[in-house]
């Protein structure tokens, strides 16, 4: 779609507007300025979002802030899921991971970032714990063509102390200047970035959230940022998450599936690659998800772990069942990880386990118990 002139807002109302409402000391609700920020330009926003099917957007509050009260150094435009974002009875910057644009304080410049709630916590803590995150994008980047132009690197919002912290908690940017930027192509990027934030929550932030709303020790919370997820959206993410991981494996299974064909095909030995058998496509519960054969005809069973992700320290379930048949068949049961699913052109095997028991290392998370009631006393 072609670029529209003023259509999310009206550059030269803004600049005349920011520069006017930067002499206040206060919040002046009256003020043009205001009304355009505060309201205009999320409105404008979400209506060109609905057009182009933003995903999960019926969760998603657009606000935006110019201060409280006083006049802040740095104003800006946050996607606060309610289920990721709610602090008490709202939604809230302070807490959770979000999509935000944040404005430079002279009003040039603007930054569309994947950020994290930053209450309470010092300068060089939001740095340390940004820094895992800001790798992990790193990454991504190299990877995704669609994210040209995006990088980890912190940027400078302003002299205070808040500018700072907005700009230290963010994960990954992409710098757009007020009267150069195209529209069209800020509203791709927020799709684009939109999707590459669901899938990080989906894949690792739920996962990192459930082991740390576990932790017994209060030195290990103080020095973690706070994650904070009502129960009943919460349950409403990890059914989202579940739909998501079951579509993801199941595309880096007909990866695999295909792959397995095309390689005992260049050996020499089409007649085992018309026997390989994508087991997990028709049925559960073998402990592999395809049945197939190495070159000389001994079997190859293949349990498939797929990541959308560009992914150095990758972390996957094992069932019971295929930790048993895994240990069952040892050398013939293959664990084949692949990554950055669902994109066509990077899809790739990245490592093929033989004998995963041996060589993986394995943490348990869960613990089945039983109790025999032998004799119930009605008096108790």
């Amino acid at each position: 779609m072609d670029s529209v002139k003023f259509t999310l807002f009206d550059v030269d109302r803004f600049w005349t507007g920011f520069n006017d409402y930067k002499k206040l000391k206060v919040d002046n609700r009256e003020h043009d300025f205001f009304q355009l920020f505060r309201n205009e330009i999320p409105a404008s926003i979400e209506k060109a979002l609905k057009e182009r099917q933003f995903k999960n957007l019926d969760h998603i509050s657009i606000k935006a802030s110019t201060g409280t009260g006083r006049i802040s150094d740095s104003f800006w435009i946050a996607f606060l899921d309610d289920r990721l974002t709610t602090k008490g009875n709202r939604v809230s910057t302070q807490v959770g991971i979000y999509i935000v644009i944040l404005f430079s304080e002279d009003g040039q410049n603007f930054y569309l970032s994947i950020s994290t709630g930053t209450e309470k916590f010092s300068l060089s803590k939001i740095r340390e714990q940004a820094k895992k995150g800001r790798e992990f994008f790193a990454k991504q980047i190299q990877s995704n063509d669609e994210l040209l132009g995006f990088n980890t690197n912190e940027f400078y919002l302003g002299k205070s102390e808040r500018p700072k912290k907005y700009a230290a908690s963010a994960l990954i940017n992409k710098r757009y200047n007020l009267f150069t930027f195209d529209e069209a192509q800020l509203l791709k990027d927020l799709i684009t970035l939109n999707d590459l934030f669901y899938d990080y929550v989906y894949e690792h932030y739920l996962e990192d959230n459930n082991s740390q709303t576990q932790l017994d020790s209060l030195e290990k919370k103080k020095m973690t940022i706070r994650r904070v997820i009502n129960v009943e959206k919460y349950k409403q993410l990890r059914r989202e998450k579940e739909i998501a991981n079951e579509l993801t494996g199941k595309a880096a299974e007909d990866f695999v599936f295909n792959k397995e064909k095309d390689v005992l095909i260049k050996e020499g030995r089409t007649d085992l690659a018309q026997k390989v058998d994508w087991i997990s496509s028709r049925e559960d519960g073998h402990g592999y998800d395809i049945r197939s054969y190495f070159p000389d005809g001994t079997d190859k069973f293949i349990e498939v772990k797929g990541t959308k992700f560009k992914n150095s320290n990758y972390q996957f379930y094992l069932s019971e069942r295929e930790r048993v048949i895994a240990k069952e068949k040892g050398n013939q049961y293959v664990l084949v990880l692949v990554e950055n699913v669902g994109n066509p052109n990077l899809t790739r095997i990245i490592k093929e386990v033989r004998d995963p028991i041996c060589s993986i290392s394995f943490k348990p998370i869960n613990y089945l118990c039983s109790l025999t009631i032998t004799e119930v006393n009605e008096n108790e």
